[in-house]
C-alpha cells in the first residue's frame, strides 16, 4: 500500500528554506512528482515551489519510477541555469559546462536552489501561477500557437545541438536508466497490449510488431542530450508577454531527437485537433503551429549547429519521429485523451468515439512510415 508523501514544510524545515513555513498549496498538472508552492512565514509574496519524488508515480500510485529521477533534473537544471553552493560537486561542473548552451530569448527555466538526495526533493524557484500551453491553448479566444511553438524549436534546436557537440561530457550524467525502464514498460507491455485488444488495429498485427521493435530501433541512431517529456503541460504561457517557461526534466536523456520533436510535434497536433473541430489530420495540411515548431527547430540547427544538424538529422531520424508520433497518438487514444466531442470514457479507458476513429488511422499510417510524413520538412 503507498504512502502519503511527507509534508513539504517538513521537508525543507532544515534547509535553507525553513522560512517558507507560511502556507502549502499543491499544485496540479503534473503526473509524476509530488509538488507544493510554499509562501514564506515573513513574507508571503515570497514564495518557492517543492518538488518531491516518491517511489511511484505521484498520479498512478502502484507504477513504480525510481527516485533517482530528480537526481536527472536537478543535475539537468544545473546544467542550464547554474548550481547552488551546496549542491554536489558534478553540479558545478555541469553549471560550467551549461556556460556554452546559447540563450534563447522568451524561454525560461526555474532556477534550481536546493537539491536534497536523501528525501528525495529539490526547492525551485517559483515562476508564478502561468497555464501550461495544453490548458492555455484550449481556452477560448486563445492567440495563435505559431509564436511560442517557435520558441520551443529554437530553444530544443540549441538543446540538441550542444550536446550533439558536447556529447562525451554529457553521456556520464545523463544516461538515464530510470526513465528508460518506465518508458520501454509504458511502450511494451501497456501500449502494445491495449493496441493488440483494439477492434480497430487487432487485424493489423504488424502495427504492434513495429511498436515493439521500436526501442531497439531507437538506440541505433544518433544521439544527443533530450529533454525527455517535452509536451504540452511542461510549456508555460504568460498571456501578458511572450515569454514562455520549461519545466519537468526528470526524463533528461541521451537519445535520438525523435525523444523530443515528435512528442511535441503531437501534442501540437493534438491540441489543434481537439481545437479546430472540422479538421481531419488525415487529409488536412500540417498545422500551422507543428510548422512553425519543425521549421524553427531545422533553422536555427542548420544555422548554428551545421555539423550537430547534419548527423541528428537525417532520413533514419526522421523516420524514427514519424514511428514515434504515431506511437504517441495510438497511447493516449488508448489511453481516453484527445476526444473533442461529448464522449469521453472513465479515466483511463480507450475513446471509443469517432474520434478515436479518426486519430487512430492517422497513428496507423504513421507507424507504418507514411510518405507524406509532416517530419519531411525537416529534410527541405
Amino acid at each position: 500500500m503507498s504512502r502519503p508523501p511527507p509534508l513539504p514544510i517538513d521537508l525543507v524545515k532544515d534547509t535553507a528554506f525553513s522560512e517558507y513555513s507560511g502556507s502549502a498549496t499543491a499544485l496540479t498538472g503534473g503526473l509524476v512528482n509530488h509538488v507544493w508552492r510554499l509562501a514564506s512565514a515573513r513574507s508571503p509574496a515570497r514564495t518557492v515551489v517543492v518538488k518531491y519524488a516518491a517511489p511511484e508515480l505521484a498520479s498512478a500510485p502502484g507504477v513504480a519510477f525510481s527516485v533517482e529521477r530528480m537526481r536527472f533534473e536537478a543535475r539537468a537544471l544545473a546544467l542550464f541555469g547554474g548550481a547552488p553552493s551546496a549542491a554536489p560537486a558534478e553540479f558545478a561542473a555541469l553549471a560550467r559546462l551549461g556556460e556554452q548552451l546559447p540563450r534563447t530569448d522568451g524561454v525560461r527555466l526555474p532556477r534550481l536552489l536546493h537539491y536534497e538526495p536523501r528525501e528525495p526533493f529539490v526547492v525551485l524557484e517559483d515562476l508564478g501561477a502561468l497555464p501550461s500551453l495544453h490548458a492555455w491553448a484550449r481556452e477560448p479566444g486563445a492567440p495563435s500557437l505559431c509564436p511560442v511553438a517557435a520558441q520551443v524549436g529554437r530553444w530544443l534546436a540549441r538543446l540538441h545541438g550542444f550536446g550533439r557537440t558536447h556529447l562525451a561530457e554529457l553521456r556520464a550524467h545523463f544516461t538515464n536508466t530510470p526513465a528508460r525502464a518506465l518508458l520501454a514498460d509504458d511502450l511494451g507491455a501497456q501500449l502494445c497490449g491495449r493496441l493488440a485488444q483494439h477492434t480497430s488495429v487487432s487485424s493489423r498485427p504488424e502495427l504492434v510488431a513495429r511498436v515493439r521493435e521500436f526501442d531497439g530501433r531507437s538506440k541505433r541512431a544518433p544521439q544527443t542530450l533530450v529533454f525527455g517529456d517535452l509536451w504540452s503541460g511542461a510549456v508555460l504561457c504568460d498571456p501578458a508577454s511572450p515569454q514562455i517557461a520549461l519545466l519537468d526534466l526528470e526524463f533528461a536523456d541521451i537519445a535520438s531527437i525523435h525523444a523530443d520533436v515528435a512528442h511535441f510535434a503531437a501534442h501540437l497536433l493534438l491540441i489543434h485537433f481537439v481545437c479546430a473541430t472540422a479538421d481531419n489530420p488525415n487529409v488536412d495540411p500540417c498545422p500551422r503551429s507543428v510548422a512553425a515548431f519543425l521549421d524553427a527547430y531545422r533553422a536555427t540547427m542548420r544555422a548554428e549547429f551545421p555539423r550537430a544538424f547534419a548527423e541528428l538529422v537525417c532520413a533514419q531520424t526522421v523516420a524514427l519521429c514519424t514511428v514515434f508520433l504515431g506511437i504517441d497518438v495510438a497511447r493516449d487514444v488508448l489511453s481516453g485523451f484527445w476526444c473533442r466531442c461529448a464522449a469521453k470514457p472513465e479515466d483511463g479507458e480507450p475513446l471509443t468515439c469517432a474520434c478515436a476513429d479518426v486519430l487512430l488511422e492517422l497513428a496507423a499510417a504513421y507507424i507504418c512510415e507514411c510518405p507524406d510524413s509532416l517530419f519531411n520538412r525537416l529534410l527541405n
